[in-house]
């Protein structure tokens, strides 16, 4: 009975390297965009209680996002806007926005040009890049994600910072200690 179970481990290890290694060829130097949509809770926990932080970064969700990219070399964007804002936000400069990582209809595109964007990943309406989003943290099976997305140039991951908690922040930092393990490159 020791024979199988040793043989049944070695096997499960066996394959747990041959995908580390997969993963390490597929991600190696990749570029990665890590980002939080509807970054209010701490926005707002700021504001109330200004007194309370010397810095931003007191607090503790932004304290570990520095801790974070101190650790790995990680950047973050964090989006506080609302899709009614676009044209705001092409005015501003802003040339790219993250869509949707289903096929829910992103900002105020109309139904044809999400049909695009979500079969071929990237649109340009308006003077404005959409960029399909590849990883929905709090909803997405990361192992598949990860190999289905392997074979794009840039890898677009997000959560919700109102979802950061529990399974989703356990996912999140062990994407992100991969990709860095990976030498991906981080941008914002």
């Amino acid at each position: 009975m020791r024979k199988i179970y040793i043989i049944i481990l070695s096997t499960g290890i066996s394959i747990f390297l041959v995908i580390c290694i997969i993963l390490f060829i597929s991600y190696y130097g990749k570029i990665v965009h890590l980002s939080f949509d509807d970054v209010s809770i701490c926005m707002k926990d700021l504001t109330k209680e200004s007194s309370k932080y010397r810095s931003i970064f007191q607090h503790p969700f932004l304290r570990e996002l520095k801790d974070i990219h101190e650790a790995t070399g990680a950047k973050f964007t964090l989006y506080i806007y609302e899709q009614d804002e676009v044209k705001y936000m092409s005015k501003r400069g802003i040339s790219t926005l993250l869509s949707a990582d289903d096929d829910r209809v992103s900002y105020s595109l109309n139904a044809s040009d999400n049909a695009y964007l979500v079969d071929n990943e990237l649109l340009t309406y308006e003077d404005v890049k959409y960029d399909r989003t590849d990883i929905r943290v709090e909803k997405d099976v990361l192992i598949a994600k990860i190999f289905l997305n392997a074979n794009d140039d840039k890898l677009v991951v997000f959560t919700h910072e109102w979802a950061y908690d529990g399974t989703t922040r356990l996912k999140y930092r062990a994407l992100i200690n991969l990709l860095s393990f990976c030498n991906s490159k981080f941008e914002n």
